[in-house]
């Protein structure tokens, strides 16, 4: 799916299009969980990763793109208590790349070991 048709999707289905890709892919259920509640920080991290890429970037930190949104959250957003947590920047881009083929290798990930 193109982000164009995804970001006309309603919110409900943005939602399970992510608990799908992340059960395929054997996303932990904690973190399909953290998406669904953030679903307009993925939103908005996706659409950062696409402008990156139509750029020519190969490769791309996802914890820039995260420094980002914090500041245009600090400026536009008179939500003060809004966190991003530095921990959900791998899961958006691993879950961006898996939701979006366009954007495969622009994150470096790691794979997830078994606790």
């Amino acid at each position: 799916m193109k982000i164009i048709e995804w970001l006309g999707l309603a919110q409900e289905a943005k939602e399970f299009s992510i608990v799908l890709v992340s059960t395929e892919n054997k996303i932990h259920k904690n973190d399909i969980e953290t998406l669904s509640i953030n679903i307009n920080l993925y939103t908005q991290f996706a659409i950062e990763a696409h402008r990156i890429k139509s750029k020519g970037r190969h490769h791309y930190s996802a914890r820039t793109i995260i420094e980002f949104l914090r500041h245009e959250t600090a400026i536009h957003d008179n939500n003060l208590d809004f966190k991003i947590n530095n921990n959900i920047a791998p899961l958006l881009a691993k879950v961006s790349m898996l939701m979006f083929p366009e954007l495969k290798g622009l994150f470096h990930t790691r794979d997830q070991r078994a606790a």
